[in-house]
């Protein structure tokens, strides 16, 4: 999968979610922390602490098992939602989180951001 498509894959994840997953908001949000605990886990792990556990996911595997679940808590909490308007809410709200910390280091998220045709939005090449 291009990183082009990772969109399409929030939505498709949100969908199977709404499909398959019964669980009800409550218990897909402790999932979620239970997952973050696995994430801080292989972090640690990372950075050679708890060597005496045995990991079988690195910390790319568990950051996608938190946002797994964040995407289902968030499909299942919205069933009235299809899940093309759950991805373009979190598309959305992801954008506007991005505009504050942008602003917070001083900067403008326009600014920052690679454009798809490898020029960042002042017109400069990212590749020079």
């Amino acid at each position: 999968m291009k990183i082009d498509d990772y969109g399409q894959f929030v939505i498709d994840i949100a969908r199977m979610s709404c499909e398959h997953d019964p669980m009800p908001p409550w218990a897909l949000a402790l999932k979620t922390g239970e997952e973050v605990g696995e994430f801080h886990t292989a972090i640690l792990y990372e950075l050679g602490f708890l060597r005496h556990k045995v990991m079988k996911d690195t910390p790319f595997e568990e950051a996608a098992d938190v946002m797994n679940c964040l995407i289902a808590t968030l499909a299942n909490l919205y069933p009235n939602k299809t899940p093309e308007q759950i991805g373009t809410a979190l598309m959305a709200a992801h954008v506007k989180k991005a505009e504050v910390y942008a602003s917070r280091i001083g900067q403008r998220l326009e600014d920052l951001c690679v454009q798809r045709d490898g020029s960042q939005a002042d017109g400069k090449n990212s590749e020079a």
